[in-house]
């Protein structure tokens, strides 16, 4: 990566940011997403270390997997509405994340999304959830989780290894638990 990369200011006109793009960029802080931001390639961001907060703009409609993977300074995410799916691995070990809220156009959490988040206590659904990946918050800090009633499908160890979590409301839909 480039590592004495601190900050990057994108052209409005921006549309697309390619997989691996950024990746291990550990010095960078800071980014700004045009409103025109459509489509960011696998491992666009990962083990951007530095990197404190980020804000995904309503316009995307493909994010590749993995894009925030291993930013462990990560600390706030901002999810606009309009987004429907979080990615595989997307926030995997981002070890400063302490909350996130998903939006209503959330439908999808894929696998291993939140997973390692060893600090991620507080997660709010949007309502529109129907399914929960494998491992999506494995190894994070949740201590209760209310599942919506959309959802009707979880993966295996959704939950595997939250050694904080004491109550869980799952939703009356839910047909399988793997």
């Amino acid at each position: 990566g480039c590592t004495a990369l601190t900050e990057i200011h994108f052209p409005s006109s921006l549309s697309s940011i390619s997989y691996n793009a950024f990746q291990g960029c550990t010095a960078l802080s800071e980014i700004n997403f045009p409103s025109s931001l459509k489509s960011i390639g696998e491992h666009a961001f990962d083990g951007c270390t530095s990197l404190t907060s980020v804000a995904l703009p309503a316009g995307i409609d493909t994010i590749g997997n993995c894009i925030f993977q291993n930013c462990t300074g990560l600390q706030s995410v901002t999810i606009n509405n309009g987004i429907t799916a979080i990615p595989a691995l997307m926030f995997k070990n981002c070890t400063s994340l302490a909350s996130i809220s998903l939006p209503a156009s959330v439908t999808v959490i894929n696998y291993e999304a939140f997973m390692g988040c060893s600090k991620l206590a507080n997660v709010t659904f949007g309502g529109a959830v129907t399914s929960i990946g494998n491992n999506a918050f494995n190894g994070t800090a949740i201590t209760s989780v209310t599942l919506p009633d959309t959802v009707n499908s979880i993966g295996f160890g959704v939950f595997a290894n939250c050694r904080n979590l004491t109550s869980a409301t799952l939703s009356d839909r839910i047909s399988s638990i793997q």
